[in-house]
Parts: C-alpha cells; sequence; structure tokens
C-alpha cells in the first residue's frame, strides 16, 4: 500500500457486487375470485367487496460470516403486482415495499 500522503490509485479500491437471496416460494401468479356473499340490508347475494391471497416464503435464517458480511442488516423487500381485467380491459398495479419486523407468521 502506497504511504498516506502519495496520490490516490484506482488499485486501492476493490468494488463488491451486491448479492441478492431469493425467496423460494414466490409464485408466478394467483387468480383470485371475489365470492357470492350475503348482503344483510337487501337480504340477497352480491359479489364480495374485497378478497384476500397470501403466499408464505423462506427468509435466510444465517449468513456465513466473513470480511464482506460484517455490516449485513437483515433488511428484505417485498415486490407485489395485481393485474385485473374488466370488461376486456387489462389493469397492472405494482408496488414495492421494505419489510421492516421480521418474525413468524400467524397460524
Amino acid at each position: 500500500m502506497p504511504p498516506p500522503d502519495a496520490p490516490y490509485s484506482k488499485q486501492e479500491q476493490v468494488d463488491y457486487s451486491e448479492r441478492k437471496e431469493p425467496l423460494n416460494a414466490l409464485p408466478q401468479s394467483a387468480t383470485l375470485e371475489l365470492r357470492e356473499v350475503l348482503n344483510e340490508d337487501r337480504k340477497q347475494m352480491e359479489q364480495a367487496g374485497y378478497a384476500e391471497v397470501w403466499f408464505t416464503a423462506r427468509v435466510p435464517g444465517f449468513t456465513p460470516p466473513g470480511f464482506r458480511s460484517f455490516a449485513v442488516n437483515r433488511s428484505y423487500r417485498v415486490k407485489a403486482k395485481l393485474g385485473v381485467e374488466v370488461g376486456g380491459k387489462k389493469f397492472e398495479h405494482e408496488v414495492e415495499s421494505s419489510v421492516r419486523d421480521m418474525g413468524s407468521a400467524p397460524s
């Protein structure tokens, strides 16, 4: 290594690429249908106003120690893409969010 007062050299810098850990249970797509529910006011069946779908995936529990991993934090990003077809027209919406609290899923 050159002395501290020597000019900067590109050889002093090492670029590290970020390695992404893919989750192992990511579905390509899911079809969700709004089911028929009873409307209490009109006493008749109608299509539900909402529906949910849940996916679970395993997150890495351990990062092998090494010089590159000494400052690793456990933050994850979640991407969701929603596609809806209404009357022959297709609409898509994509969101991305970070996950702050990691823990066990409710059973």
